[in-house]
């Protein structure tokens, strides 16, 4: 009913249907939000053919914490993420793509903090600082075919002889 009088079409799929009128009633109360997150993926997907996304740790966390402290937990595990990965790549278990991606994680979370991440300038900041500088350090090839390739591109795609960023740090 409620999904009708705002105007949107009702619920066909019986789990979906089944969990929303669950969560909806607030029959147990805090008890029944608990249960609900742990059987909201199994009541889905015995519903659907296709696979159903779980939610993790740290949307747990945000969902019956606030934000403030999902926050706080995701942070920490972006923080031990990339602890995991700095220690895997001393001791030569892995080849740096581990700790590149979760430092990306990490520098993409903090940066949404600050409401720049959409802005051109950010980006390229982020590319500049982060993403190259880990590229440079674990994979010095890549690095290297990378920028030649940059360079390249950027020659081939100049438009009437302008200055290109490129040319600005040779």
């Amino acid at each position: 009913m409620k999904e009708v009088t705002a105007g949107k079409s009702p619920l066909t799929d019986p789990g979906e249907l089944l969990y929303r009128s669950i969560q909806q009633s607030g029959v147990a109360g805090l008890i029944s939000d608990f249960y609900m997150t742990v059987a909201e993926p199994m009541i889905k997907q015995l519903s659907s053919d296709k696979k159903v996304r779980t939610k993790t740790s740290s949307e747990i966390a945000r969902e019956y914490l606030g934000p403030v402290l999902g926050d706080a937990a995701k942070i920490l595990s972006n923080i031990s993420g990339v602890k995991a990965g700095a220690v895997r790549f001393a001791k030569d278990m892995d080849d740096g793509e581990f700790i590149k991606k979760e430092m990306t994680k990490f520098t993409k979370h903090m940066l949404g903090y600050f409401g720049l991440q959409s802005l051109w300038q950010t980006k390229a900041l982020y590319r500049a600082l982060i993403t190259e500088y880990m590229t440079e350090i674990l994979d010095y090839k890549t690095y290297v075919r990378q920028q030649k390739q940059l360079k390249r591109d950027a020659r081939e795609q100049r438009y009437g002889g302008q200055v290109n960023i490129i040319d600005l740090f040779k």
